[in-house]
């Protein structure tokens, strides 16, 4: 019996063994092995010269794509809609005899990064080695000489041709040949845009990487958008808020002319002691990047900061108004307002319809608003307008933000967040969600600010909280698609952020057809989903450049 269970033991392993070869690969670096796994939910292609697609033929198979930032835009990524799902081999091989691509294959992933391979691959011939043993390998495996590199001797650039021959074999081929110092292909990388900024790793809004319990993915995708636009200086976006430090070192960059409706004359800073809501909101939305502490959203984008307020001592209804008004005229593309709950005022209505009518040119004023944190099954004003986005929180699980009811739902993955705060509200008018728990953010310098630290690491706080951190990872997003797509109406970025927002978590939450919600799936607590930043800017990508698509894709 026992020989018996080892024999299936073994088979098992075997199939084991055998299911994770076909899963990975290799090539040689410094003369040894770098193992690599194939991520198979997203895919490659590589358009050859002269070739055209179209968007439809990208979507046929329910995937969205992303073309890497290539000159001639000849470089597209495929990715199943469901994260981290595979996409079916017949797929694969769909693409695989469409004669428009040159190359197609799954992604390669090591140590979190993805990367690809194009038809290229570089070796560097041995000193000793004839041209005659060279000509003569690359005519038996078809392979040709592109590049001569010019300031290294020997070292050539190969190309396989028009083929979806697995180049990493024909590479290692060429390396054990015994005939060159190396060969090794010529990876494009995915998500080359990240930051360097002392607590990036830290912000698992913008990539959750599973920090502190979290969940793998569960964050706004904001690497892939980058690989598309990190923002662009001629779009603003209106901080209506309790003010904005003004000299902090990781705004200072990106902070434009500013206005104090209240009165105080404060030029958008903040006035009291007790004000820094702004500060931590302006910082998840633009952030300088590469520099120090964090990085915002849309991190070449600019802000203005408005003082309308006071996050304690009350927040000003009519000056929120004058605040908002006042954006809309001096060129605000975006309104972030991490406030609300107040009763409906008509002067507020009135502002919020104007900016949303007439700002822009006409093309309207993105108004972004937070749904509240009494976990009221009604979002609050003014975020239950119909010309205002409105974002709840969740999570680095997924789960609505705060403290909610673990039957129905689930258990939070922050104890703290469960047991001291109410959750995000939900309900009608709920757009969408984002993250809102312990998010590190920018903060107002010295004692003043959340964190009364003093010296740098006072600058910054670990746990802004709530729907008021979720709302301006929106505006931020807005920011982005605004950059690719100044012409987008603010109706049409409302549409593609909720369009294109990730369902997740659908072990918890149920999403379904809506009456009154006509843009998808639908979720009392989650809205259409998790805003998606790659989403958004490749289909406002996309509309952009519509017109180009009969050339070549861009």
């Amino acid at each position: 019996m026992k020989k018996l269970f080892f024999i299936g033991l073994y088979l098992i392993l075997f199939v084991v063994i055998a299911n994770a070869q076909t899963d990975s690969t290799f090539y040689y670096y410094q003369g040894g092995k770098i193992y690599l796994h194939y991520n198979k939910s997203v895919i490659h292609l590589t358009l050859k010269p002269d070739c055209a697609i179209n968007e439809n033929d990208l979507h046929a198979d329910d995937l969205h794509y992303y073309r890497n930032h290539q000159p001639n835009g000849s470089e597209i990524l495929l990715e199943n809609y469901e994260p981290f799902s595979p996409i079916p081999e017949s797929v694969l091989n769909k693409y695989m005899s469409d004669s428009r691509f040159a190359n197609v294959g799954y992604t390669l992933e090591r140590n979190g990064h993805l990367f690809y391979t194009k038809n290229l691959f570089i070796v560097r011939l041995k000193e000793n080695i004839t041209w005659d043993e060279f000509e003569r390998l690359l005519d038996d495996n078809a392979c040709q000489i592109t590049e001569v590199c010019s300031w290294l001797e020997r070292q050539y650039v190969i190309s396989v041709g028009n083929r979806n021959d697995d180049l990493i074999n024909i590479s290692n081929l060429f390396f054990e040949s015994g005939l060159f110092e190396y060969s090794a292909p010529n990876f494009l990388w995915v998500n080359a845009f990240n930051s360097n900024d002392t607590y990036y790793s830290q912000q698992w809004a913008l990539k959750n990487t599973g920090q502190d319990g979290g969940t793998l993915g569960i964050d706004i995708n904001i690497e892939k958008a980058w690989t598309i636009t990190q923002g662009s200086a001629n779009i603003k976006v209106a901080v209506v808020d309790d003010g904005v430090d003004l000299t902090h070192p990781d705004l200072v960059l990106n902070l434009l002319s500013g206005y104090d409706p209240t009165g105080n004359n404060s030029a958008g800073d903040h006035v009291w002691n007790f004000e820094k809501h702004g500060t931590a909101c302006a910082g998840i939305i633009a952030a300088a990047t590469n520099n120090i502490g964090v990085v915002g959203v849309a991190p070449y984008s600019k802000i203005i900061p408005i003082h309308s307020g006071s996050s304690e001592g009350g927040n000003d209804p009519y000056s929120a108004s004058n605040g908002i008004s006042w954006a809309c005229q001096h060129g605000a593309d975006v309104i972030n307002a991490s406030w609300g709950g107040g009763t409906p005022l008509d002067i507020l209505d009135l502002a919020i319809n104007y900016a949303n009518s007439d700002g822009r040119n006409g093309k309207g004023c993105v108004i972004v608003a937070a749904s509240g944190n009494n976990n009221s099954s009604n979002v609050d004003y003014p975020s239950n307008l119909y010309d205002v986005i409105s974002v709840g929180a969740i999570d680095r699980c997924g789960v609505r933000s705060g403290r909610v009811d673990a039957i129905l739902e689930t258990q939070p993955c922050d104890p703290w967040d469960d047991n001291a705060r109410p959750g995000s509200s939900y309900g009608e008018g709920l757009s969408v969600v984002a993250p809102g728990t312990n998010i590190y953010t920018t903060d107002r310098q010295g004692t003043k600010g959340f964190n009364h630290s003093i010296g740098a690491n006072g600058n910054y706080y670990a746990s802004f909280w709530g729907t008021s951190a979720a709302c301006p990872h929106v505006s931020g997003v807005a920011a982005l698609m605004l950059s690719i797509n100044p012409n987008l109406t603010s109706q049409e970025v409302r549409d593609i952020i909720e369009q294109t927002a990730k369902k997740t978590r659908k072990d918890v939450y149920y999403y379904t057809d809506t009456i009154g919600h006509p843009n998808g799936e639908w979720n009392k607590y989650m809205g259409y989903g998790l805003v998606d930043a790659h989403c958004c800017s490749t289909k406002g990508c996309f509309q952009f450049h519509l017109r180009e698509f009969n050339d070549v894709l861009l």
